[in-house]
């Protein structure tokens, strides 16, 4: 099926506009090979008529439809180990700090005295799967017996609705399992589900969902983060969408809160918000402390 130069132009600007991810010319073919399945299953003829669809029909539906099959999902358990490392050893026992240090100042409790994590572009779950196993382990390891997995509150967002409900549903097939997760992970943490294998409750339940596209303006719930781990998402951008989004993200953290990119991402020429620091083979984003 044939995309001309200008239903290309047509279609690559919805899809930039829809979720910030920007397509060269040289991307033809791509964007022809993962949105022809949908011309046929609009009904559309051709990629001109899928063009003018998008022209005049905004309806949440079609613009969730082009979303999905443009984009990778591409995920896994602890993805690149490193930076799950850092968080490990650095980022959690400060968190764990400051848990002890808002709870001395809230007496009562409750959300002022949590941690907050964010983990953006989550697709099927993995990722806040993975930072609520090392809470887990940090809790039941003894270390820290005045910290509690309630303590910490993890966001899960990701723009696609449907990559989130298998995320919420924690199940997958032994083959994800086997991508990240040590045998005695996979043991410690899933049961067998006819085919596939679920994950247990006490650490499903540890990850709150959200659907949120994080190139548009939005607030999340009123809260500020301590961490935020988006990762392998700015590649796709292009310069101004990154400022963007390096905005929202500094206006989201907490003072000293730290941000998490992914190993081919930075914020070099794009903001100096942030300050770097080196954490092993990871290099981390910190919020600077004002006042």
């Amino acid at each position: 099926m044939d995309l001309s130069p200008q239903d290309f132009d047509i279609i690559r600007d919805y899809i930039q506009r829809v979720s910030g991810i920007a397509f060269s010319r040289e991307k033809v073919y791509l964007i022809q090979q993962r949105l022809e399945p949908l011309v046929q299953s609009t009904g559309c003829k051709d990629f001109s008529e899928l063009s003018r669809k998008l022209v005049h029909d905004d309806s949440v539906r079609l613009r969730n439809e082009v979303i999905l099959s443009i984009t990778t999902n591409e995920t896994s358990f602890f993805r690149d180990a490193h930076p799950f490392e850092a968080f490990r050893t650095v980022i959690l026992p400060d968190l764990a700090a400051r848990i002890r240090r808002r709870k001395a100042a809230f007496p009562g409790g409750g959300s002022p005295a949590k941690a907050y994590i964010l983990s953006t572009g989550a697709s099927t779950g993995q990722e806040p799967y993975s930072i609520a196993m090392l809470i887990h382990e940090l809790i039941a390891g003894g270390p820290a017996p005045d910290i509690a997995a309630t303590d910490f509150n993890i966001l899960a967002t990701d723009i696609s609705k449907k990559v989130l409900q298998k995320a919420m549903a924690g199940e997958y097939a032994k083959s994800e399992l086997d991508r990240g997760l040590s045998k005695e992970r996979q043991a410690a943490y899933f049961t067998p589900s006819g085919a596939r294998w679920r994950l247990i409750d006490p650490i499903r339940n540890m990850v709150r969902w959200h659907q949120l596209n994080i190139v548009e303006p939005y607030a999340i719930f009123g809260i500020k983060c301590d961490v935020i781990f988006c990762r392998n998402m700015m590649i796709y951008f292009d310069d101004a969408t990154k400022r963007r989004v390096f905005d929202t993200l500094f206006r989201f953290l907490t003072d000293d809160g730290y941000l998490v990119l992914g190993a081919m991402e930075n914020t070099y020429m794009l903001t100096d918000k942030f300050r770097s620091v080196r954490m092993g083979e990871t290099l981390v984003y910190r919020k600077p402390r004002t006042g």
